[in-house]
């Protein structure tokens, strides 16, 4: 019964998906994308319009495959592990020389809980340097819902339980800052500045953790270099550092402080473009904690490629090989995309390519 009932509170302290954080759970939130590059509206709302054309990108991801059930708590007979399923939507577009607008849809689903979030992202681009500098908001709404029905459970008498399939809407507001150049690229993002309680402490319940989505920071950078001087063979390195609280947020309550921030994540990424076709990658992903206070642990290495054909179509794989001891019960993470860029022709006339 006991361990049972770890595995429950686990569950519960995750509640509503996305992985969310508590005081004594240490996770991103958000959910993580090796293909960051081809679906950045998701957390910069400032990418909007970014490309000078209309763009629509779709994302699947299915993280630690063969993560079977009981793993995570959950009724052995259930089809499906628990494991993280994620998928996103993102469509943008100019309307002037200064506007860009944008839509994304970001599903996750892990374990018991589910979200879904829809965001309307106006950015404002001005003339910087040899580039444009964009700085845009969003605003949408958050669904975030569960289903405990099929968590094993014991202490059923629980009010933590009182509610076994919660629904919950909250509104989003998020802002972002990004700069791009024909060579160059970063950006700044809060894509969620209101941080939504999800679960207060409940009284005569086990369960004593506030639990919360909350603010999530990204910083990201790129650029392209081509070998020898040839547009056929460009080197595009790049990286992504996603933090939870700005490296370590404190909750102050009374005399006592909780740490309540993610280790603070980065993705490092080197990548091939040939001929303007094929996109090859390597990426490592870690966090800083790994290397300063020795409390987290490397996460994977990842390969991924893109297949660019001459109708603007875009086609997209990724896989990730975990370097925790996760992946002995799961065979890695798998990525699917699907791209289309409208005016594919006009803009690939041009005689710099938009590599970003």
């Amino acid at each position: 019964m006991q361990k049972t009932y770890t595995r429950l509170t686990k569950i519960i302290l995750l509640f509503f998906f996305s992985s969310i954080i508590t005081s004594q759970t240490f996770g991103q939130q958000d959910p993580m994308f090796t293909q960051y590059m081809f679906n950045s509206l998701t957390f910069n709302p400032a990418y909007a319009g970014s490309k000078n054309y209309l763009s629509a990108n779709v994302l699947y991801r299915t993280q630690w495959a063969g993560w079977n059930a009981r793993n995570n708590g959950l009724n052995p007979e259930l089809t499906t592990g628990g494991a993280p399923v994620s998928q996103t939507f993102t469509i943008h577009t100019p309307v002037n020389k200064r506007i860009g607008v944008g839509l994304s849809i970001v599903n996750d689903k892990i374990g018991a809980t589910e979200s879904t979030g829809a965001n309307i992202s106006y950015a404002y681009r001005i003339p910087f340097a040899e580039g444009h500098l964009a700085l845009a908001i969003q605003g949408g709404m958050v669904n975030f819902r569960g289903d405990f029905r099929n968590l094993i459970a014991r202490d059923t008498d629980d009010p933590a339980f009182a509610d076994l399939q919660p629904n919950e809407w909250r509104p989003n507001f998020g802002t972002g800052i990004y700069y791009n150049s024909d060579r160059f690229y970063a950006g700044v993002s809060v894509p969620r500045l209101v941080e939504t309680t999800l679960r207060e402490r409940l009284p005569g319940s086990r369960v004593k953790e506030v639990v919360t989505a909350y603010r999530h920071f990204y910083f990201t950078m790129g650029g392209a270099i081509p070998l020898n001087g040839n547009r056929d063979f460009v080197f595009k390195p790049s990286f992504l550092v996603k933090s939870v609280g700005l490296l370590s947020e404190l909750e102050r309550s009374g005399s006592s402080t909780t740490l309540i921030a993610a280790p603070t994540e980065f993705d490092l990424d080197a990548s091939i473009f040939l001929y303007r076709t094929f996109w090859v990658g390597l990426s490592f992903r870690s966090s800083f904690d790994i290397f300063i206070t020795q409390q987290s642990s490397t996460d994977s290495a990842d390969a991924w490629f893109a297949f660019y054909m001459g109708n603007g179509l875009r086609l997209g794989f990724a896989y990730d090989f975990s370097l925790t001891p996760i992946q002995d019960s799961s065979v890695g993470s798998f990525e699917m995309s699907v791209g289309y860029d409208f005016n594919y022709e006009d803009v690939d006339s041009v005689n710099s390519p938009r590599y970003f």
